[in-house]
This record gives C-alpha cells, structure tokens and sequence, in this order.
C-alpha cells in the first residue's frame, strides 16, 4: 500500500475494508479498526469472527445476505446493522460491499467496502420513532377529533374519534372540503376563524359550530386551530375539535328556562301594578275627604307601603324585560343638565330630610344637548343617588359629569356618584351588581330593597354602550357609569 492511499484512508471517516478470499483474511483500514475495535494486521474472516462482529438480533437478517455474496449470488449489497466491537462497545454501522474479482467460474476472490458509522442517525431515527408513536397514540386515544386542513379547508387528516363521532370512515372523508360538512349558517364565522388562523395571529382561535354527520344529523363542535402550514411534516392548519353538543342543548334548555322565569316575572308583575294602582288611587281619594289625624297617618302609611311595593314590582318588571331582551331603548334629544336638576329635585327633600348635601360638579366643556334616552339614563342615576342617600348617614352627595373622550358612537361621558357613606368591602364589590344580591346580608334587614336595582342598572348601561363600575374609600363611595351619548345635532 503506497504512501498516498495511506494518507487517504487514515484522513477518511469510513472506514475501508478489503477481504481476500483465497487466504479468508480481511484488511481493515485505521477507521475500520477504530469502528470494529479489531487489529489492521489481517484478521480471519470466519464465521467466528462474523459472530463476534455482528450482534446477535441481527445475525438472521444479515448471515443469508452476505452468504449470497460469498457464493456468488449476489455482487453487492448495502446493509445496516449492529455490531459488538473487542471492547464490548455496540454501535450501528452500514456496511457496502463490492465483489471486485471473480474466477473462471464467477466465484469470487476479492472483496472490497466501506464501514460507516450511523449509529447517530439511527439515535435520532429511535426517538423520531418514538414520538411518532406517542403522537399516534394521543390520536388514537383521545376523546377529541385532531384534524390537518390545508389552507382552503381540505382535509388531509383525522384521527380515529372522527369515525366515532361523526360516523365517517377515514377513506370517506380524507380529501374532503370540511365547509361542505358544516352548517350553512355557521360557514362565514368558521370562515373567519381559519383566516385568523393563516393570519398567525397570536391569540388561540377557537369557534362552536355544527358539523353534518353521515346520518345527515348535526352536531355542535367546538374547535382551537393553530397555523402549522411551515411545518415541513404538517404542512396544514392543525384543530382538536371537541364535541359539545350535550353542552349546548344543556345552555339553551336553561336559556329557555330563564326566558320562562323572566317572562313569568313579567307577566305576574303587570297583574300586580293594576290593583295596586287601585290601591293607591282608592287611598289618595279617600285621603281628600274628612279625615281624622290618626286616619291620615293611617293612610300616609298605606301609601308609602304601596310606593314601596309598585317600585319593586317596576324592577322586577324592567328586569325581566332586559332578561328577555324586549327592553327597547329610545333615541331622543334631551338637556343633560335638565334631567339631573330633575333627579336632585326628586331627591333633595329626602337628602335634606337626613341633614345631606347634594353637590353637583358639570364642567362647561361638557355638552348638554344629547341624544339617548332620557328615561334610562334618568332611571339608572336615580338609583345611585337613591343608594347614595340611604346609605349615607352625614356629609354629601356629589354629581360630577366629565368627557373622557369620544369614539364613533359620540361623546363618552363619565358619570359619577360619590357620598361618604358606611362603605363597601372588597369582596362585596365584586358582586353588587349581581341581581338579588346585596354587599351584606344585613344590609337587607336595616335598609330594604331586593338588590336588583344596581343589577337593572349595570344592565341598562351595557344596553346604551357603556359600563359602571364602583370605588370604594374611606368615607367615599364612588358609582361610575360610563356612557357614550351622541351629542344632538
């Protein structure tokens, strides 16, 4: 061997091998060597040495293989297997073999290859199949459908719960536009949901709809989608669909039931306000005839009982309307400096019945003429200074009105209702705008009321576009709706 094919095979990584089969040794090269662990100096090329090189799980496979090349059979081959170096060291090589000389009668005399180590390659090959295996698993297992669509919604995968939902096998569906499946009115909204989804925008993406199964029947799905489409072994638009049509028919059984309790609260409420209408009616006319004192205390009673009951029955009344979405807003001009001077007229005696200042705070630059509904917004503050007074023992009640600033929907006008009250806890004011509820149970006992009144006002300002929110500070409450009023034009 001269000097350059020395340096050569020295320099490479595979490692050269060159077997004599006259003599039956085999010649390695100095990387075949470091790869088998055996001496360059010529090793018997036996089938002792071919069992202590090949590890034993493989010698089925491989043993017929290279005996076809030994008997002529075969001239080449490229195999891939384990060996057993001297050390005891196991690692995967591919072995390509060349019959390089034959005699008169083709039998071989010589042998030339290459030893490369792949024992890396086939690491990552085990853990690549590993994960696949985990991932058909998760497919295979879960309760959920795991589709890939393409961009225009084709569909080129499903997992195996797709068949048990829906009732499609695999060869029925695969290759299939999944917009043919789902419901004509629910195509635009899932339509949109996939054009976020190729959007990439970073938010998950998900969207209730109904998918046709293959008895022509329907069934509410619910997916989450992610955009996979630069993912070489995706390549599609990847959502884990979940079957929720138990969950829907269960929201709207007790949608309905709400809608039955709202429209029996309704119904109940109107047969209520006609006799005591009645009541009060009777009460006033007997009032203007010859009394004695005791008498009209007696009936100044009655009527403060029946004020009392007929604004109770109207809450219930404008809250089961809202519940059942037959509360129909108006859209008028009006004074917003009139409708609170009015609201601070209603309510002034009774402030000043308990030693309380009414204070009000409207900057110029805030617009008076609006259009809206006088009735709601008028109805929705009456309800914060009535709360204002009733829970303020001494100091004031204060109005202020301020632009926060202005969008499509007109001028956003902050609201706010302040007094120096008993106070609201923290824990309370998570939950007082919920209906029948009150920020203490004692509340109930020493003040009155239902608690329905700041939940009919959170209500009616979500119907105009706005919000309220409530403070709490030592010695100052704050309620603060938040609306948008159009100014009149």
């Amino acid at each position: 061997m001269n000097d350059r094919t020395t340096l050569i095979l020295e320099s490479t990584t595979e490692g050269f091998w060159d077997l004599d089969l006259g003599t039956g040794r085999v010649y390695l090269g100095p990387t075949g060597c470091e790869l088998t662990g055996f001496s360059p100096d010529g090793a018997p090329c036996d089938s002792s040495f071919l069992k202590r090189l090949v590890h034993p799980d493989d010698q089925p496979r491989i043993f017929p293989l290279i005996d076809e090349l030994f008997r002529g059979t075969r001239r080449r081959h490229d195999l891939e297997f384990r060996v057993i170096t001297e050390d005891g060291t196991r690692r995967w090589i591919e072995n390509r073999a060349r019959v390089v000389a034959v005699d008169a009668q083709g039998r071989p005399l010589r042998m030339v290859g290459i030893i490369i180590d792949i024992s890396a390659q086939k690491l990552l090959e085990e853990q690549l199949k590993a994960s696949e295996e985990r991932f058909r698993s998760v497919m295979e297992l879960s309760p959920d459908i795991i589709s890939i669509v393409t961009a225009d919604g084709t569909l080129a995968y499903n997992s195996p719960s797709a068949e048990r939902i829906h009732g499609y096998t695999v060869e029925e569906i695969t290759g299939r536009n999944t917009f043919d499946l789902i419901h004509p009115d629910d195509r635009p909204r899932v339509a949109e949901a996939l054009a976020a989804v190729l959007r990439n925008l970073p938010q998950p993406q998900s969207v209730e709809y109904r998918y046709r199964n293959r008895d022509g029947s329907y069934s509410w799905m619910e997916a989450t989608a992610a955009n996979q489409l630069a993912n070489p072994h995706i390549r599609g638009v990847v959502a884990v669909a979940r079957d929720i049509t138990e969950r829907v028919a269960a929201r709207e059984a007790a949608d309905a039931a709400n809608r039955a309790k709202s429209e029996f609260l309704a119904n109940m409420s109107h047969e209520i306000r006609t006799p005591l209408h009645v009541i009060m009616g009777m009460t006033q006319l007997i009032k203007e005839t010859d009394v004695t004192g005791q008498q009209a205390r007696y009936l100044d009673t009655l009527s403060r009982a029946a004020d009392g009951l007929l604004s109770l029955v109207s809450e219930i009344l404008d809250f089961s309307k809202i519940e059942t979405d037959k509360l129909e807003l108006e859209r008028r001009g009006f004074s917003l400096r009139a409708c609170i001077d009015d609201i601070i007229r209603t309510k002034i005696s009774l402030a000043h019945g308990k030693g309380l200042r009414i204070e009000t705070d409207i900057p110029d630059e805030v617009p008076d003429r609006l259009l809206g509904d006088q009735l709601r917004l008028r109805q929705i503050l009456l309800n914060l200074v009535g709360n204002a007074i009733k829970f303020t023992e001494q100091g004031e009640i204060r109005i202020r009105v301020g632009v926060t600033g202005t969008d499509e929907r007109g001028v956003l006008l902050e609201i706010e209702v302040s007094d120096t009250g008993i106070g609201i806890s923290p824990e309370a004011l998570e939950k007082i705008f919920e209906p029948f509820v009150q920020a203490d149970s004692s509340t109930t006992r020493k003040y009155g009321g239902t608690g329905l009144g700041l939940a009919i006002c959170t209500r009616l300002a979500t119907l105009m576009g706005g919000s309220i929110r409530a403070e709490s500070r030592a010695g100052r409450e704050q309620l603060l709706p938040h609306l948008p009023q159009p100014p009149e034009r």
